[in-house]
Order: C-alpha cells, then sequence, then structure tokens
C-alpha cells in the first residue's frame, strides 16, 4: 500500500527526492555537475554570503559554541543572542528587537500580538502560507 502511493506520486510527477549540491557560490550552486542560479534561497538579505575572518569565527566559538537544544522559551537565551539582539536594536534605533529563527516564525509572532483583540485582518489568499497560518492562529 505503502509503495503504491509512492509509484501514484512518481507517475503524477510529485514525488520528492533530495539533490546532492556539489558546491555554493553565493547565489550559484552545482547540481548534477551544473552550474545552476539559486532561486530557492530563503537568504533574502544575502547574509549567508558574506564573508567571514576565520580568526574572529574561532573567538566566537570558543566564546559561544554551546546551544541549548531547544527554544530559547524553555531552555533560556543565549548570551550571543542577547548581545546580537542588544546590538541590531541600537542600530535600529529600538529599544530591543528579537531574532528569530524563520520567517514563518516571525509571520507566526506578528500576528500572535493580535489575539484575541478585535482586529480585523485583510488578506489575500496568494499570501505566503506562513502568512495565513498567522492570521488563522491569532484567533
Amino acid at each position: 500500500m505503502f509503495q503504491e502511493q509512492i509509484d501514484l506520486l512518481q507517475q503524477k510527477g510529485l514525488y520528492r527526492s533530495l539533490k546532492s549540491v556539489g558546491y555554493i557560490d553565493r547565489q550559484y550552486i552545482e547540481v548534477e555537475n551544473k552550474r545552476c542560479t539559486n532561486y530557492t534561497s530563503n537568504d533574502y538579505l544575502g547574509l549567508g554570503q558574506i564573508a567571514f575572518d576565520k580568526d574572529d569565527f574561532e573567538r566566537f566559538m570558543r566564546k559561544y559554541s554551546y546551544h541549548l537544544s531547544s527554544s530559547r522559551l524553555i531552555s533560556g537565551s543565549s548570551t550571543a543572542y542577547e548581545e546580537i539582539e542588544t546590538m541590531l536594536a541600537g542600530w535600529l534605533g529600538y529599544s530591543a528587537c528579537t531574532i528569530l529563527n524563520s520567517g514563518y516564525d516571525a509571520n507566526l509572532t506578528l500576528f500572535n500580538i493580535f489575539k484575541n483583540t478585535n482586529c480585523v485582518v485583510f488578506s489575500d489568499q496568494e499570501n505566503h502560507a506562513s502568512i495565513i497560518d498567522g492570521i488563522k492562529l491569532s484567533g
């Protein structure tokens, strides 16, 4: 039965599988020995492409080389995040800011602000799923 479902997905062209990426060079990747432009990246701001000094990275890792393996609300907040958030807030001219791990979480967080309030949100059905989920989950 399981194999039948897989076969059906393959017949419809809906079966998904991982593709090996040989290298990453800014917006380019190598897939199946071909250089391709990566239009699938979530690195909208290009932050993942910023060159960094290896010595600075090693110092950072010596200081913060741990992780809590769970939500900041459950295990606590790493001082690395707190320091970066303080720096970003100052740079942006705000009293505080919060770093979230993805655009999906950012949209859920944003719309959660309106939870249980007398607020109407108008949204296009073609919006990203995270926006629609955020609206629905906000009540």
